[in-house]
């Protein structure tokens, strides 16, 4: 089922920007990685190496994996 409507959100495409927008809110991720993590979210491919890659490399940008 394609949802083209205006201002129609698939379900999985809501839920994504949900989560994307909480990660960006507490900043473990940098946010030019929010993309990609809401693009894999929608397509349900991320793999919890992905996770944790994206994490470290987050952390590594705002101030190391100790950053709080």
């Amino acid at each position: 089922m394609n949802h083209q409507n205006e201002g129609f959100k698939a379900p999985d495409e809501e839920l994504a920007n949900r989560i994307t927008d909480a990660i960006g809110k507490t900043q473990i991720v940098s946010k030019d990685k929010l993309d990609s993590i809401r693009e894999g979210l929608c397509r349900g491919n991320l793999s919890s190496a992905d996770w944790k890659l994206l994490v470290e490399l987050g952390s590594a940008k705002v101030g190391g994996p100790d950053h709080k």
